[in-house]
């Protein structure tokens, strides 16, 4: 959530690149960009919520799902329409 968190997309870049180094599955991406923290906030949410269109883009081109929601119920959209 790091990455999302700030502007630097470039954090998520490199996530990339060490699945395509590894090998790794590109669902074990998908799966991990997709991870929930305690509060049930995605990185989408929150690079929304931190108003970060260059790392949305970026989520949302690597599999992240818009439609999940937090514990509260809220979405990706709803986090960036707050901003």
């Amino acid at each position: 959530h790091l990455a999302c968190d700030s502007s630097r997309v470039e954090l998520l870049q490199f996530l990339e690149s060490l699945f395509q180094t590894t090998n790794y599955p590109r669902e074990r991406l998908t799966d991990i960009i997709n991870l929930a923290n305690k509060r049930g906030h995605t990185c989408l949410m929150v690079a929304a919520a931190r108003g970060n269109a260059a790392a949305v883009r970026r989520l949302l081109e690597l599999g992240a799902d818009g439609m999940r929601v937090d514990k509260l119920g809220r979405s990706a959209m709803h986090a960036a329409v707050q901003v």
